[in-house]
């Protein structure tokens, strides 16, 4: 009887064990290894270090950057991708109402086309921002793929010049 009892709860241990590996969310926080556009310096925004990309803007003048090759290390090609955050880590310089904004967008195509803009209103100090993008796509690994990827980031104002600075810009994934 004891062995009996015994066996159950070894059983049930073992099933409880692979459950938890089969639900259990890994989440991932990856910066940028490469980017390209007009905002001064944006190899800057790859590490949170207090050295920032700018972008100087006036009320006809924009400046976009995309930002790309994130790599996850622990998905695979089967991951089931639950959520996924771009987050800013940035601040503004400008007098006056108006901006500077930043626009936020992803592409998963390698910037054939990207997805719905996010417009972050930030302050004039350095601060944490997310935005997320996990209805923006239905997302897949492939999707994730460094190759296809990518985050376009633009500072604009509507009324006089101001800039916007970009510290650090990683992307949050959550899968299982």
């Amino acid at each position: 009887m004891k062995n009996k009892k015994l066996e159950i709860w070894l059983t049930v241990l073992v099933v409880f064990a692979l459950f938890a590996v089969l639900v259990y969310a890994t989440t991932e926080t990856k910066s940028p290894k490469s980017c390209s556009g007009t905002w001064s310096s944006c190899n800057l925004a790859y590490y949170n270090d207090g050295a920032y990309a700018q972008a100087n803007v006036t009320n006809v003048t924009n400046k976009t950057s995309m930002w790309m090759n994130y790599t996850w290390s622990n998905m695979t090609n089967t991951s089931n991708i639950t959520n996924v955050t771009v987050i800013l880590d940035a601040y503004h310089s400008h007098v006056g109402p108006g901006g500077p904004f930043l626009e936020v967008s992803v592409s998963w195509n390698n910037g054939l086309t990207y997805g719905p803009v996010h417009l972050v209103g930030v302050g004039d100090s350095a601060s944490f921002y997310d935005v997320d993008v996990t209805g923006d796509t239905t997302w897949t690994p492939v999707k994730l793929l460094p190759a296809n990827f990518k985050v376009k980031v633009t500072c604009l104002t509507t009324t006089s010049p101001g800039n916007c600075y970009l510290d650090w810009l990683p992307v949050e994934v959550t899968f299982t």
